[in-house]
């Protein structure tokens, strides 16, 4: 995946599903992008089921899920459709394990699908959200506005360090509404961080911070977030996990700010020590 460019799809914001009479009002974006032959679903929504889908129910279709649909209308039940897939190449239903875990009556969370369709192919497709039960309970359609959208940056030795590890690779980042999805795809780092190190502050990290420069250690700056909107440091447990010198992942992060051009994206080791730097683009495909 390294040097993917993260390709822009857009929105669906969602609304009561077309015939659904129950107490649930879901509100809140679901973004689409893509890498390759992978769609990646990122959301961030308030007024689910915080209780029943805090823990999404074993053996329960659907439950607590966030799906493309093959249909094209929000206004019409009939015309929603089943999940969309190619299913001349995919086996079986890929959307069926992806689900908006609770936590209160919020959920955000990014996805990775590989679903046999295109960016292209889900323009304008019905985005559904089920309850614990499996029912359809909100609907939006994927919009032609896009997200910011950019070519994945690439890691140097961050200013100053002079350790043994090289850090290579590439990472990406790009927010909705004040939630940042950060993917990375980074070789040369610690066999160490198979198991993040416990009590030890930015173990294994990888984390948006504050300053525009990496070259120059002191203007790199701390935590990049909105200290206003957001009580504690979300980075904190933003970490990837290592196999064979190699990190791959995606997480989202709760930020309360999408001010995040031209910032510096910084790995740290095991002891939480800074080891690469790469500036995010300092203007945003839109």
């Amino acid at each position: 995946m390294i040097g993917a460019t993260v390709k822009s799809v857009g929105v669906a914001t969602m609304g009561v599903y077309p015939g659904y009479t129950g107490s649930l009002t879901v509100q809140g974006p679901v973004a689409v992008t893509g890498i390759f032959d992978y769609l990646t679903l990122s959301w961030y929504l308030k007024g689910i089921e915080a209780d029943e889908c805090a823990t999404v129910p074993a053996g329960v279709s659907n439950a607590c899920g966030v799906h493309i649909h093959e249909g094209t209308s929000c206004d019409d039940a009939s015309l929603v459709g089943g999940h969309f897939y190619d299913k001349d190449q995919i086996e079986s239903d890929p959307w069926s394990p992806v689900a908006a875990t609770a936590k209160g009556n919020y959920s955000y969370g990014a996805v990775a699908i590989k679903t046999g369709k295109t960016t292209r192919d889900v323009q304008g497709r019905a985005m559904v959200v089920h309850d614990h039960t499996g029912a359809r309970v909100a609907c939006g359609l994927i919009g032609s506005a896009p997200l910011t959208s950019q070519i994945p940056i690439t890691f140097a030795a961050y200013p100053g360090y002079a350790g043994d590890l090289q850090v290579t690779g590439y990472s990406a980042a790009y927010t909705v509404f004040g939630t940042a999805f950060v993917s990375f795809d980074i070789h040369g780092v610690e066999d160490a961080c198979a198991t993040t190190p416990e009590g030890v502050g930015n173990a294994c990290g990888i984390h948006i911070h504050e300053g525009k420069s990496c070259d120059d250690a002191t203007l790199v700056g701390g935590h990049f977030y909105d200290k206003t909107k957001v009580e504690s440091d979300p980075w904190g447990s933003k970490v990837y996990t290592s196999k064979d010198g190699i990190a791959r992942g995606l997480f989202p992060v709760r930020i309360g700010s999408d001010d995040i051009a031209g910032r510096a994206m910084v790995v740290h080791d095991s002891t939480g020590a800074r080891i690469a730097c790469g500036l995010l683009p300092a203007s945003f495909v839109v």
